[in-house]
């Protein structure tokens, strides 16, 4: 007898539970509790957000769709991320997933997202879905030994939310691919990054925050999440790029960087890097230009930290 196969959102908070067990079996190297951190701790979700293919009532394969809103050439653009594809191990091979990712574009044409973000190592796969590679440089740094640290500090949200998200919007509105962020979006963003706090560096003088760092350390070296200066002030980012590397004990750090970014920042120009390959865009919207489409998918264009990853 054929299998009933039915393709929806979660309509249940059981059905959830039932799409973190599935991401925990099909993703093996992952915890699973980076994938409780995402789908309950983000409360930008709904419900149905969660895509779902149920055989014969089972949940086999699922997609995330994260609703966020970035820059892109300097306008506001609503966007649909793309992540947690996944599907039962013992269900692989019989197009479960081409099911469920068509559903989900679906979706997000319907829910009125322009543009569609995700990371992959299968990029093949997603050109299937009008998806098109951003190529972004990871740049790899050997920091210094630190210098004069008195004005930074670790991060105190209770008195410097504000100020960071100033620094924030500053930094970002000019550039196409940062998300935009509110107060509530700040909060919900530490629920689901799973970062360390102690890592989360400001540099401040008198009153104000003149820059800050992000940091997540790795096995052998540690990963900057994000970061913002004020203009015209890197060597503020040099100093506290020193004292991350001084608190997690490792000299070497990543930052994946888009080509324009790495201009803005003459110090990272002398530095190693490697062409990046894993994040992925796609238009529904023909009101973008010809030089927006092409100018987000080459190495000069597009920024996206990590602390806003799906």
């Amino acid at each position: 007898m054929d299998s009933h196969l039915e393709l929806r959102g979660c309509k249940t908070h059981e059905e959830l539970h039932a799409v973190v067990e599935l991401c925990d079996a099909a993703f093996d190297k992952t915890a699973k509790e980076y994938f409780e951190r995402h789908l309950f701790n983000d409360t930008t979700l709904s419900l149905d957000d969660t895509r779902i293919l149920l055989k014969d009532g089972v949940i086999v394969s699922s997609v995330q769709v994260f609703p966020r809103t970035i820059y892109i050439g300097g306008k506001r653009v609503l966007v649909g991320g793309i992540g947690n594809v996944a599907t039962l191990p013992s269900e692989r091979k019989k197009g479960h997933a081409e099911k469920v990712l068509r559903d989900s574009m679906d979706y997000v044409k319907r829910k009125g997202f322009k543009v569609s973000l995700l990371t992959t190592t299968i990029n093949e796969f997603y050109e299937k879905f009008g998806f098109k590679t951003i190529k972004r440089q990871l740049i790899h740094l050997n920091v210094l030994p630190r210098t004069d640290q008195s004005r930074v500090r670790v991060v105190d949200w209770g008195r410097d939310m504000d100020r960071v998200m100033q620094l924030y919007d500053e930094y970002n509105t000019g550039s196409t691919g940062p998300i935009v962020r509110d107060a509530a979006y700040w909060q919900t963003q530490f629920g689901f990054c799973g970062e360390d706090e102690k890592l989360f560096l400001v540099w401040e003088e008198g009153k104000e925050i003149r820059g800050y760092v992000r940091g997540s350390k790795d096995t052998d070296s540690t990963r900057i999440l994000e970061y913002a200066v004020r203009d015209g002030e890197e060597q503020i980012l040099r100093t506290l790029l020193e004292d991350l590397s001084f608190r997690t004990r490792q000299p070497k750090l990543e930052v994946f960087v888009s080509g324009s970014e790495k201009k803005r920042l003459p110090f990272l120009q002398l530095s190693e890097s490697e062409v990046e390959t894993s994040f992925m865009i796609a238009f529904f919207d023909d009101a973008f230009d010809t030089d927006i489409r092409m100018g987000s998918l080459d190495e000069g264009d597009f920024t996206f930290w990590l602390t806003d990853y799906f």
